[in-house]
């Protein structure tokens, strides 16, 4: 708290005040000691009052930090009880009568203290309408806080919906500055959530498809969070009463989003890993058939093989590669990708060589059916895309073939009455199959 200091000498205040009174238009003599150390301390007081005023919320974003929606929350509570404890003590009776003695002797410095007096009051106004309306979004945030992350969704919309009453209410809260604020503090909140719900620095020492389920939910919580606030933001004109001047979030939306874009980028590339990391791994399990299958299923063994042990050498990292100031991180997944073209090259090879061996519309179909999605990579899947005009020529072919068939039998039917069955095909069996 703020504690302004008082003279020496104040206890003659109320003497000087009285002596001090015009007498035929002049003042009278006061102890002018006393006056001085009085305007000297006015002063003191402007400066210890303006540096409470000057002190701003966004300091620690300014600073570089990460701070949480309850610093917002903490601020404008101390803040309140700070300058009334400074309205206090500028009430106090000696410093009325130390004020009334600068009126009276026309002193320079009382349009100074009034202009004090009134800087306070109204700070403290706005410093007190401020934190009542936050402290209903507050238990938001601490409801957040509280929550695992994973079922955080939710509570993004009750939250988004007092802010924006907040917004419409609070007229001293109702500035750009102060939300952008609030906002950039509450995204790091539900990202240092998110952070802790994945572990980023274990999620390469467990099994892979838990891994991907926990980075999944965390993604879906995120978009879920960012799409709530779009939904508000969007309908915040309509919580402003008839005829009240709208007033909407009318700034960049990189102003709030800036640090997040680039938590989400990461996100998003260690999803796509662990998306890799699913599908590369399940190639343990594939065996091809054919005269070449053998062979073949070797090779795309070899192939997790090296991916495996590729992929095991992120565990052993120490840094957090959800930070966006970790550039390591980023080195390394070019290395991987680099890597992951050379395997996907390799293995796009083997797979057009295992279609080459397939001898029927069915083993190719069981080709495609084992592979799934590794075929969607644009590498295997540029490299892939050509046999699908052959399975096309071929099944064209097949229904050809099924069609003649067909022809013949019924030209046979109309002219023996029944259906031409193969000599060990029972009648009856043979004729309900047709």
């Amino acid at each position: 708290k703020t504690l302004l200091p008082v003279p020496a000498g104040t206890e003659r205040v109320a003497d000087d005040t009285t002596n001090g009174q015009q007498e035929n238009g002049h003042a009278a003599t006061v102890d002018s000691n006393l006056l001085h150390a009085i305007e000297s301390v006015v002063i003191e007081w402007s400066h210890q009052v303006q540096d409470v005023l000057k002190k701003d919320s966004s300091q620690a974003l300014l600073d570089g930090g990460s701070p949480l929606p309850g610093v917002e929350v903490d601020f404008w509570r101390s803040r309140y009880n700070n300058l009334l404890n400074i309205h206090e003590q500028l009430s106090d009776a000696r410093v009325k009568k130390m004020a009334e003695l600068l009126r009276k002797t026309n002193s320079s410095y009382y349009p100074a203290f009034e202009s004090l007096l009134n800087d306070v009051n109204d700070a403290l106004e706005e410093s007190k309408e401020i934190d009542i309306y936050l402290k209903p979004v507050a238990q938001h945030f601490d409801g957040i806080e509280t929550t695992d992350f994973g079922e955080t969704q939710p509570l993004y919309g009750p939250m988004f919906h007092t802010l924006c009453l907040m917004w419409v209410n609070c007229k001293a809260y109702r500035r750009p500055a102060r939300i952008i604020v609030l906002l950039q503090e509450l995204n790091n909140l539900i990202m240092k959530q998110a952070s802790e719900f994945m572990e980023p620095l274990d999620l390469f020492k467990g099994e892979p498809d838990e891994s991907m389920d926990k980075i999944n939910l965390t993604v879906r919580s995120l978009e879920a969070y960012q799409s709530a606030y779009l939904q508000y933001k969007s309908n915040l004109k309509n919580y402003f009463k008839n005829g009240e001047i709208v007033k909407e979030f009318d700034f960049a939306p990189k102003l709030v989003f800036a640090k997040w874009d680039q938590f989400m980028e990461r996100v998003r590339i260690i999803q796509d890993l662990f998306q890799t990391a699913a599908e590369f791994l399940r190639l343990e399990k594939v065996e091809i058939g054919g005269v070449k299958g053998k062979t073949l299923s070797s090779l795309v063994l070899n192939i997790f093989e090296q991916f495996k042990e590729e992929f095991e050498k992120m565990s052993n990292k120490k840094y957090d590669p959800l930070d966006p100031a970790c550039i390591e991180f980023l080195d390394d997944i070019a290395h991987f990708k680099h890597f992951l073209k050379d395997m996907e090259l390799k293995l796009a090879s083997i797979i057009n060589q295992a279609f080459d061996d397939s001898n029927s519309l069915a083993s190719q179909f069981k080709l495609i059916s084992i592979l799934g999605s590794m075929l969607e990579r644009p590498t295997i899947h540029e490299a892939f895309v050509r046999n699908y005009r052959r399975i096309t020529l071929t099944v064209e072919q097949e229904i050809d073939a099924c069609h003649e068939i067909y022809e013949r039998q019924m030209a046979y039917k109309k002219e023996h009455g029944t259906i031409e069955l193969h000599r060990n095909k029972p009648p009856i069996a043979g004729s309900i199959e047709w």
